[in-house]
């Protein structure tokens, strides 16, 4: 990365990090530091800036001069942060909020709500595109849920605001939001699968012998009638029966 480059990225980090991470659906711990594979995320979904890497922005700490950042371990921050909207209690919130979470939790969060983890918050936005935007960073198909936030303040669920674009909460009870009609499980076989009789294998240029008797044998078509032993006597004897009679 060139010189130029160098210092466009820089005040681009400095804009994210130090001025508006809520624009891009980035929420900030309270030192004012996040993940740098977040921030990467983040590039990745910005034209002209997706084939920024870890690289890229470690090289900027080399850069002669003022270094907007500081990096620590795999975080990452700005330097100057007096343009950061701090949190604040939501005062007057949208009628609904939005979040996205993993496809394959939703059947658990359906029945018992959304908990926050050790380290992440709920966060919810009040545009469905940004809530989608940030569940993509974590399931390409993420299920967007929709927030009743008169509900969520009656079940006593805190909301606070970060800047203009995004919210955090610790939890969601299941009665404040909806979501998709949950994905049809198929039911589990109850016994075994009826399994087809075998066919028997025939094997090229071979012959098998039928084995079976003679009076097991199947049962064919009548042949003609056998004829009396005398219909197959001889002329001469036939003619010497009938000069004895005569």
């Amino acid at each position: 990365m060139n010189q130029r480059a160098s210092q466009k990225l820089a005040k681009f980090l400095a804009y994210i990090l130090g001025r508006r991470p809520d624009e891009f659906g980035l929420i900030l711990d309270a030192e004012g530091y996040c993940k740098i594979k977040d921030l990467l995320k983040v590039l990745g979904e910005e034209e002209g800036w997706r084939h920024v890497r870890r690289g890229h922005v470690e090289a900027l700490l080399l850069e002669r001069g003022p270094v907007p950042i500081e990096i620590s371990d795999d975080r990452i921050r700005a330097r100057d942060r007096r343009h950061l909207p701090a949190p604040v209690e939501a005062a007057d919130l949208p009628k609904l909020l939005y979040t996205c979470i993993r496809r394959r939790a939703y059947p658990r969060v359906h029945e018992h709500g959304l908990q926050s983890a050790s380290e992440h918050l709920v966060v919810l936005s009040a545009a469905a595109s940004m809530a989608e935007r940030i569940g993509r960073r974590r399931d390409a198909q993420p299920v967007l849920l929709t927030v009743n936030t008169a509900q969520a303040r009656g079940a006593g669920v805190r909301i606070q605001q970060h800047g203009e674009a995004v919210y955090t909460c610790d939890h969601l009870p299941p009665d404040v939001f909806s979501g998709p009609p949950l994905p049809k499980t198929q039911p589990e076989p109850t016994g075994r699968p009826k399994s087809a009789p075998e066919k028997p294998v025939a094997t090229p240029g071979s012959y098998f012998p039928e084995l079976w008797s003679k009076a097991a044998a199947p049962a064919g078509p009548p042949g003609p009638k056998r004829r009396k032993d005398k219909d197959k006597d001889p002329d001469w004897k036939k003619a010497r029966r009938r000069r004895r009679k005569g």
